[in-house]
């Protein structure tokens, strides 16, 4: 919850933060309905059950809630075009992937990521206002949620089974061989079962010995240390397993799992990796790494133990 003591009257989210500056030059994703209902279990479950808020004080939930609405807010206030749908980014910067070869032709675009992630969370805010007895905020979100998927398929590709971007500018629309199009399996309860079903398939692409590269080791712009347009990354990794264990793809988010914690047990908990070697980039102790690790390993053992 850090983030949100530096929230913005109009919503926005600081894009870093330290002890001597905090930088609102860029913000980041709305993945703040995704984390909050991955904490309270909602992708080890049937995802129209309410009952996992039970455990959270409603004080608790009513903060969480009110933080996470402000947020999903200025997507929608500060963030969207005319003729466009979907609210856009302004770099790669805010998408978190900085320099990923999808936003090499136009960085202000609207991304298949940031709606998926956009319709998680209007879901967990319709759930969260049901709990707490706001049955006119419950329907307005479920509006917005169905809403944004919608508009979220509108940029699915069928003739190539795959999600594109949107120039915010003249609506154009085009892909690349990055892993960001698949992200949105985060969203992978609410999409028809064939869009996953594509997106399933595709992504084994990139999926290496050691885990999922950000950029397909087949295109032409794929780098070994290029940061978002090749290596593993530990964030894209937790977010697609979700989506591929609550959509019934388990058999792929085990291996996906499994070969991210063996990459770690080999090189430790680096920023990213190789995606061909396993070897460590950049900072070679980094918590995402670290945290990613431990919530992976202590599902796979609960599964084990028969608990989910």
């Amino acid at each position: 919850m850090v983030p949100f003591d530096w929230i913005t009257p109009e919503g926005r989210l600081p894009d870093s933060m330290a002890h001597s500056e905090i930088l609102y030059d860029y913000t980041k994703p709305p993945i703040y309905g995704w984390t909050a209902l991955k904490l309270l279990g909602f992708f080890a479950s049937d995802h129209k059950t309410n009952n996992i808020f039970d455990a959270v004080p409603k004080d608790r939930l009513t903060d969480l809630y009110e933080k996470i609405r402000s947020n999903t807010m200025f997507w929608y206030t500060s963030r969207k075009a005319k003729g466009l749908r979907i609210p856009w980014y302004t770099h790669g910067n805010d998408s978190g992937w900085d320099n990923a070869t999808c936003y090499d032709r136009q960085t202000i675009a609207a991304s298949p990521d940031l709606a998926a992630f956009l319709v998680v969370q209007n879901d967990f805010l319709a759930q969260a206002a049901h709990h707490l007895g706001d049955g006119e905020a419950e329907k307005e979100w479920e509006f917005k949620r169905d809403d944004m998927i919608e508009s979220l398929l509108e940029l699915w590709d069928d003739k190539n089974n795959e999600f594109r971007f949107q120039d915010a500018y003249d609506l154009s629309k085009w892909s690349t061989p990055t892993l960001l199009k698949f992200i949105p399996l985060v969203a992978s309860a609410y999409l028809p079962k064939s869009v996953v079903e594509s997106m399933t398939n595709g992504l084994k692409a990139h999926l290496t010995e050691w885990g999922l590269a950000t950029e397909d080791p087949k295109s032409p712009d794929y780098e070994s240390d290029g940061y978002w347009r090749g290596p593993i990354w530990a964030p894209p990794t937790i977010l697609i397993e979700s989506g591929l264990r609550v959509s019934g793809n388990t058999e792929l988010a085990d291996e996906i799992s499994e070969r991210f914690q063996r990459l770690c047990g080999k090189s430790g908990f680096a920023e990213n990796y190789n995606a061909l070697t396993g070897e460590g980039n950049r900072d070679l102790s980094y918590t995402w790494s670290a945290s990613t690790y431990l919530v992976l390993r202590r599902e796979q053992a609960e599964r084990r133990a028969g608990k989910v």
